[in-house]
């Protein structure tokens, strides 16, 4: 028989019998049960499937020994079953890293050998000893990264509540019980939903945060250390940027027309201090610094109007250092994908990379001493963890927590707001006349990006934990309810006939490759030096991609090159847009473009027209050569509406009503077949919680 390459098996582990002496093992916090098949971390039961629970029952036997992979073959799969081995291998070591918490890279538990097999590292506890995370409060050396939270798979969709509410309770709880260098944790935010950002005021006494909660849109409270309680400061839709000494507001604007404003934290009327600033902050002594998006350039400007730093690559998490001399920030090669360096810029103009390297980051402050930039980062996997860089780039682990955590910011006191996140990436296919979509998530964080033509086949990839370091590009088959992988790195485009794909490598972004669905077999693409920002296939056969892209620190223009061997030749350079859809004839793309309008450029001579978007939809697909399907949020609800691009006018198609959220719900892009019947897409769910710290140094 044929099996898929991720466990067909997805119930728990049955029982099994093992060599090693007694019915359990401990390990690190974790406890492994030989008799029932089952895995727990401080108590907790993980999920741990079949062929994963056997890789670690094999590992067990011989810690410290090398398990070859035709040993794991025969212990997995017998002779007589036909079998992707390799893939089926690495998948189930992928799903039993993530349970584990570890990584490949930085192994705490097992240890890979190049082409000949795996080790366990870890030390064995013996039964009558407490574990090591009982007498420390926490695993040694655990590792903790995230993709903006840790992103379990998709489980049933009616006890999802009650997940959320254990982790939280879990973690709360192991919070307060470790006494792990003298930290203390002190919960601010109780409601289910989604911190988006968090600064002390400058009284050190108030913590002021911006967050989505109980299903409402974004919102800035107000919340006082010394038990006076919170308050909601009736700013709606807008999500804090910065808090000045003067405890002045930086907010950015959410609904309408996207702008920066200033605002007293007693209320007033809101000046706006920028319409292209995506990034804020205030020096100590009230200079504001800005990174200002233009036309694919982002300028870090401080103060305003004065560059420090100017890159193509996309920039966020900008802090000015508390002497006001230096401001850091982060620095992400690829559009909307969240690794990067840390990047610092002194008020003399002089740039330098502090910290490279990380596959996930987001959130960064500077030590009250300025001799240290914090940041939470990954180097590999989906949580992230606490670390410090000096100004020489050395660098330090400062904390871990299990699950995820988003530094915000750090007081002159030393005391540090976190939030820990719980986060999941699912994936849904369906049909808009039909019964509720099917949930056809893989792994942990499965994004879909492109549906074939006739809607049974979507190319997806998996760039958490489950995807490992070089992620993993799927393609889900809908006749036979499975996904098969393609390769490493992430997806791009499918062609219309899903017989080709283009994927990116995800070290090296700058590599795009064609790919084979069919035998899996990989072309690079010549490529002169470009960043890619979007690629789509052209319609029709898999000839011609159209893509955005532009040479390092140069504004970007609009491509068409032919596949596999063609020259990028350019088309159009004056306009910039995202959610890119091409028509069935290959003359017009239409895309979103500055201020939100859409932009319908003309693919033979490269002009473009603009029509006014006040719904702010995104195209979804040509209907017609005159008529566009596209999309908005309304509520946790997504509307399908038909366009029409020559006189404006909008007509309810569809209404998709999701799921019901834990937390803040995102619905990413829907991608629908020709017949504009069947659908996918994926939506980000997160609840999040913030903590004040004390005692981390």
């Amino acid at each position: 028989m044929k099996e898929s390459p991720v466990d067909s098996d997805n119930s728990e582990p049955g029982a099994v019998r093992s060599s090693v002496s007694g019915s359990s093992v401990r390990f690190g916090a974790f406890e492994v049960s030989l008799d029932t098949g089952e895995l727990r971390k401080h108590g907790v039961r993980v999920r741990l499937q079949r062929r994963p629970f056997h890789i670690l029952q094999a590992l067990l036997e011989k810690p410290g020994q090398v398990v070859s992979r035709e040993e794991l073959r025969s212990r997995l799969w017998s002779s007589d079953t036909f079998v992707d081995f390799e893939s089926g291998l690495n998948t189930a070591i992928n799903r039993l890293r993530t349970a584990l918490g570890d990584s490949a890279e930085n192994p705490l538990y097992v240890e890979t050998l190049a082409r000949v097999g795996y080790r366990f590292i870890a030390p064995i506890i013996p039964p009558e000893l407490p574990s090591a995370a009982e007498s420390a409060g926490s695993p040694p050396g655990q590792t903790v990264n995230t993709k903006a939270a840790t992103r379990p798979k998709m489980f049933w969709w009616a006890a999802a509540g009650a997940g959320f509410a254990a982790a939280a309770i879990a973690i709360i709880f192991w919070l307060h019980r470790t006494p792990r260098e003298s930290a203390s944790f002190r919960q601010l935010t109780f409601s289910n939903g989604a911190v988006r950002s968090a600064r002390f005021a400058h009284d050190g006494k108030h913590v002021v945060y911006s967050a989505a909660l109980n299903g409402n849109s974004n919102r800035i409270f107000e919340t006082s250390l010394d038990g006076a309680g919170t308050k909601d400061l009736g700013f709606e839709a807008e999500q804090l940027a910065s808090l000045s000494s003067k405890d002045q507001l930086a907010l950015f604007r959410t609904s309408n027309a996207p702008a920066l404003e200033a605002v007293p934290l007693s209320g007033g009327s809101p000046t706006v201090l920028s319409d292209r600033a995506i990034a804020a902050d205030w020096s100590p002594d009230g200079v504001l610094s800005l990174v200002v998006a233009n036309e694919g350039m982002y300028s870090v400007q401080y103060p305003p109007g004065k560059t420090l730093y100017a890159s193509s690559e996309w920039i966020d998490d900008l802090r000015v250092s508390p002497r006001g001399d230096h401001v850091a920030f982060v620095k992400h090669p690829v559009p909307m994908d969240d690794g990067g360096d840390v990047v610092i810029a002194g008020s003399d103009g002089r740039a330098r990379v502090l910290s490279p390297g990380w596959e996930s980051i987001e959130g960064l402050a500077w030590h009250p001493s300025g001799r240290e930039v914090w940041f939470t980062a990954a180097r590999s996997g989906v949580d992230r963890s606490l670390m410090a860089v000096d100004m020489k780039g050395g660098l330090r682990q400062v904390a871990q927590i299990p699950g995820g955590m988003l530094l915000r910011d750090i007081s002159p006191a030393g005391g540090v707001l976190i939030s820990r996140a719980t986060s999941r990436m699912s994936m849904f296919w369906g049909n808009v006349d039909g019964s509720a979509p099917r949930d056809i998530s893989w792994l942990d964080w499965s994004r879909a990006v492109a549906i074939s033509a006739d809607g049974k086949r979507v190319l997806f990839d998996e760039t958490g934990q489950g995807g490992g370091s070089r992620y993993s590009v799927y393609l889900y088959d809908a006749n036979k309810k499975s996904s098969d992988r393609l390769g490493d790195g992430r997806a791009i485009d499918l062609s219309n006939d899903g017989g080709w794909s283009i994927t990116q490598s995800a070290s090296e972004p700058q590599k795009l490759f064609l790919v084979s669905t069919k035998d899996r077999k990989a072309v690079q693409l010549p490529n002169p030096g470009l960043q890619y920002r979007w690629v789509r296939f052209f319609p029709g056969q898999c000839q011609d991609i159209l893509f955005a892209g532009g040479l390092p620190n140069h504004k970007e223009q609009i491509y068409r090159q032919h596949v596999p061997g063609g020259t990028p030749v350019p088309i159009s350079g004056s306009v910039r847009i995202r959610g890119v859809v091409v028509d069935d004839a290959g003359e017009f793309a239409v895309g979103v473009a500055r201020e939100a309008k859409l932009a319908v450029i003309n693919l033979h001579d490269g002009n473009s027209r603009f029509l006014e978007n006040p719904a702010h939809v995104v195209p979804v697909a040509f209907a017609s050569k005159d008529q566009i399907l596209t999309r908005r949020e309304d509520g946790h609800s997504v509307v399908l509406e038909l366009l029409n691009l020559r006189t404006g006018h909008a007509r309810l198609y569809r209404k998709l009503a999701a799921n019901d959220s834990f937390g803040s719900a995102k619905t990413f892009p829907i991608f629908v077949a020709r017949d504009l019947k069947t659908f996918a897409y994926s939506r980000l769910e997160t609840l999040s919680t913030l903590f004040l710290v004390f005692g981390w140094s």
